[in-house]
C-alpha cells in the first residue's frame, strides 16, 4: 500500500514581523499541521529550499533549526511507512497520535546483574568493552543520513528518500547485519520489494540511492 501525501513547511502569517513555523502534512483529503516550535521573520525563510537561512546573522544556528526539521521530516515519513507496511490508512487522530508517539522520548532501561554476578573477571570486562565498540547497521545508517544531510544540504525530498530506503530494510529483516546484507542478502531484499508491489524502475531509483 502507498498512502500519497505531501509534507511541507510554511509560515503562519502573524500580525508581526514574526510567523511560525508549522510542518503541513497533506493525504487521502486530509490536512493536519504540526508546529515546530520555530518562530521566524519572514526574510529567514526559503520556500523553495525548505530551509531557515541565516537565523539572527547566525549560520550555526540556522543549521541547528535546519536539523530538527529534517528530524520532523524523517520522523514523519517514517510513520508514514509504517503504515503502508501494515496496510492501513490512518486516521488524522491516529497520525497526530503516532507523531506524538514516535517524538516521546522513551525512557532507557539499564541491566543490573544480580548480586552473584556483579563481581566480573578482567577478561570478560575487556569482550564487554571490545563488542560495544561494534556498531550496527542501522547505527551507521542514521549516523550516515545525519552527516551526509548535513554536509550536502539535502532537500526533504532527500530525506524522505532515504527514511523509505530504512523503512523498507526494516520491513525485510528487522535484524538486518552487514554479514546478512551481503550480495545474496541484496538480492533477497530486491525480492522482497518486487513481492510487496514495487516496480522494477522504483526497485532500481531506491537501490541506486545516493
Amino acid at each position: 500500500m502507498i498512502i500519497k501525501r505531501t509534507i511541507k513547511f510554511s509560515l503562519q502569517t502573524q500580525r508581526n514581523a514574526e510567523s511560525r513555523l508549522r510542518m503541513r502534512v497533506s493525504y487521502d483529503g486530509k490536512r493536519l499541521d504540526f508546529q515546530t516550535g520555530i518562530i521566524l521573520d519572514k526574510s529567514n525563510w526559503d520556500d523553495a529550499q525548505q530551509r531557515v537561512i541565516l537565523f539572527n546573522s547566525s549560520a550555526a544556528l540556522a543549521n541547528d533549526l535546519n536539523d530538527k526539521l529534517s528530524l520532523m521530516l524523517v520522523n514523519m515519513v517514517s510513520i508514514f511507512c509504517d503504515f503502508e507496511l501494515r496496510n492501513v490508512m490512518p486516521t488524522t487522530a491516529e497520525l497526530r497520535y503516532a507523531y506524538k508517539y514516535q517524538n516521546t522520548p522513551k525512557p532507557q532501561e539499564v541491566a543490573t546483574p544480580p548480586e552473584k554476578d556483579r563481581a566480573l573477571s578482567v577478561q570478560q570486562v575487556d569482550i564487554k568493552s571490545e563488542q560495544v565498540k561494534i556498531k550496527s547497521l542501522w547505527k551507521c545508517f542514521d549516523e550516515f543520513v545525519k552527516v551526509n544531510g548535513k554536509l550536502n544540504d539535502w532537500t526533504p525530498a532527500t530525506h524522505e528518500k532515504f527514511a523509505a530506503l530504512r523503512n523498507h530494510l526494516t520491513g525485510f529483516d528487522k535484524k538486518l547485519t552487514f554479514e546478512k546484507f551481503d550480495e545474496e542478502g541484496i538480492s533477497n531484499f530486491i525480492d522482497y520489494l518486487g513481492k510487496n508491489g514495487m516496480k522494477n524502475s522504483t526497485i532500481n531509483k531506491l537501490i541506486s540511492t545516493q
